[in-house]
């Protein structure tokens, strides 16, 4: 696959993941087993929020050749989905979520964070 179509995908997935956090967070709220509530709605939306900016940069950056700015992008892509992925772990060991509630989740955040891995490794870029 083509770092331009990676990046695509992310982006798509993103656009997904942060619009549903963004519009309807009670239905976020519900996919992972909690209660919608008013705090949770904030914290939720934020996050989307977060979601859509990386989502906005992956799909702007996906035709950039190597330089700083891609490699800034795929930087931010798996500090973002790494520590998710840490905070997954930790939630599920906790019990605050179930391993099917994190799993979908989880999937994409694997995708996002070893491809942009990858993409870094194939470049060169290590700053």
């Amino acid at each position: 696959m083509s770092r331009s179509l990676f990046l695509i995908i992310t982006a798509i997935l993103g656009l997904l993941f942060g619009l549903v956090m963004l519009v309807t967070p009670q239905i976020m709220a519900g996919n992972i087993g909690f209660e919608p509530a008013a705090d949770l709605h904030v914290i939720l939306r934020a996050y989307g929020t977060a979601i859509l900016g990386i989502a906005v940069a992956n799909y702007v950056i996906r035709n950039e050749p190597d330089s700083t700015g891609i490699s800034a992008v795929l930087w931010a892509n798996v500090t973002f989905n790494g520590l998710l992925t840490i905070l997954h772990v930790y939630w599920v060991a906790i019990g605050t979520l179930t391993v099917a509630a994190a799993a979908p989740g989880q999937v994409a955040n694997l995708f996002m964070l070893f491809g942009s891995i990858y993409y870094i490794r194939k470049m060169g870029a290590d700053a």
